[in-house]
């Protein structure tokens, strides 16, 4: 992963979490549970991790040249 696939592997796990939080706490608000609004925040974060976490062919597309 370079560096600029560490600042977009950020940048998606950021976006992801923040929007399955705020989702997850509107979507438990509205069915008034608990377990609806951590379930999707949970959810969220597995995607977060799945799609941020191994080392994906985007994250690679401006690799380091050394010397």
């Amino acid at each position: 992963m370079d560096f600029r696939g560490q600042a977009l592997a950020e940048w998606m796990m950021t976006l992801i979490i923040v929007l399955f939080s705020l989702g997850g706490f509107l979507y438990g608000y509205h069915v008034e549970s608990y377990s609806a609004m951590m379930t999707t925040y949970v959810t969220g974060v597995a995607l977060a991790f799945v799609t941020t976490c191994p080392d994906w062919w985007y994250f690679n597309l401006n690799p380091v040249k050394l010397l």
